[in-house]
C-alpha cells in the first residue's frame, strides 16, 4: 500500500470513529475499536471463543471463563494492521483460592497524521488513538458446573486536542455440559453513551453465544459462536483446531454484517513448556489480510 493510500485510509477511518462519537441522537455505536477482539488464537479461530474458558483472553470474550483458569497467564498480541496502524493488547490472569482476576489492557494507534491551518500550511503532526483497562474476575462457585463472571472497563479515545471517556460492563456464564462439551454466553459493553465535544453516543452492546467441543478420542477442538451487536445484523463464526504436543494448527471463519473480519482466518501455536507463541492470518474487507503475532507465558 502506498503512503498516500495509507494516509487516506487512516483519515478515512479516523473519520469514522469521530463520526460516530459525534452521533449523539442517531443511535450508531461509538468506540468501535471494542469489537476488535483481544488475542490471537481467537481470532485464528474465527472470533468464536465466547465459550472458550481457562486463560487470560477470557476478560475481553466472556469473563465468566476467568473462574476456569488453572494456570496464572500473562498473553501479550500485536495487530499489524492496515496504512501504518497498529492495535496493541496485554491481558493478565491470575488465579486465587475463590476465583480468577483478569487485567487487560487495549490500544489502538492510528499513527501519526499531520494537521494544516486554514491556509494549508503545515503546523505539526498529531496520533489519535483508542484505549480501554479492564478488570474482570470470574469464579465457579464450589461444585457447580456453571461459572460466572464480571467486569469493568474504562475508555478513553483522543483526536488531537478533543477526548472523550466513558465506562462499560460485561457479564458472562460458562456451563460445562459434559466433560468433552462446554457452552458459553456473554453480553458486553453495558453502559452509558461516551460522550465526545458536544455529542454522544452509544456503545457496541454485544451479546455473544456459543458451543465448544473437544471431540471425545480425539485431538480436534472445534467452536461457533453467534454474536449480535445493538442496531446491526447477527455474525457468526467458528473454529478448529488440532491439539498436538507441540504445535496447533486452527483455522476459523466469521460471516456477517457489521464485521469487517468476514471470510477465512488460520494461525498456528508453537508451545514450549510454559511459553506458548501464537501467529493468526485475518482478513479484513477488501484491503486483504492482516497479521496477529502474540506470545504467553503460564506460571
Amino acid at each position: 500500500m502506498s503512503t498516500r493510500e495509507g494516509l487516506v485510509w487512516r483519515c478515512a477511518l479516523l473519520w469514522v470513529a469521530a463520526a460516530t462519537s459525534l452521533a449523539g441522537g442517531v443511535g450508531l455505536p461509538g468506540s468501535a475499536f471494542l469489537k476488535l477482539g483481544a488475542g490471537v488464537r481467537p481470532a485464528a479461530l474465527g472470533d468464536a471463543y465466547c465459550a472458550v474458558a481457562g486463560d487470560a483472553m477470557s476478560a475481553y470474550w466472556n469473563p465468566a471463563g476467568l473462574g476456569r483458569l488453572r494456570l496464572n497467564d500473562i498473553s501479550f498480541t500485536h495487530n499489524i494492521w492496515i496504512a501504518g496502524m497498529s492495535h496493541e493488547d496485554i491481558r493478565i490472569g491470575w488465579h486465587m483460592p475463590a476465583g480468577s482476576i483478569g487485567i487487560g489492557l487495549t490500544y489502538l494507534n492510528y499513527g501519526s497524521i499531520s494537521k494544516y491551518d486554514a491556509s494549508g500550511f503545515y503546523i505539526g503532526e498529531f496520533t489519535p488513538y483508542d484505549a480501554a483497562l479492564t478488570v474482570a474476575y470470574g469464579i465457579v462457585p464450589g461444585g457447580m458446573p456453571v461459572a460466572a463472571g464480571v467486569s469493568i472497563k474504562g475508555i478513553m479515545q483522543r483526536i488531537d486536542d478533543r477526548s472523550a471517556g466513558g465506562i462499560a460492563f460485561d457479564a458472562g456464564l460458562h456451563w460445562q455440559v459434559d466433560d468433552w462439551l462446554f457452552a458459553g454466553a456473554a453480553l458486553s459493553n453495558v453502559g452509558p453513551d461516551v460522550r465526545f465535544v458536544n455529542g454522544a453516543s452509544p456503545l457496541p452492546l454485544t451479546f455473544r453465544s456459543g458451543l465448544f467441543c473437544v471431540v471425545p478420542g480425539s485431538v480436534l477442538l472445534l467452536s461457533g459462536e453467534l454474536d449480535f451487536v445493538k442496531g446491526q445484523r447477527i455474525s457468526a463464526g467458528g473454529g478448529a483446531e488440532l491439539n498436538l504436543v507441540w504445535i496447533r494448527p486452527r483455522i476459523g471463519y466469521r460471516a456477517g454484517s457489521g464485521t469487517l473480519a468476514s471470510g477465512v482466518s488460520a494461525g498456528v501455536g508453537l508451545f514450549n513448556g510454559s511459553f506458548r507463541v501464537d501467529y493468526a492470518v485475518v482478513p479484513f474487507a477488501v484491503l486483504g489480510y492482516t497479521h496477529r503475532i502474540g506470545m504467553t507465558i503460564c506460571f
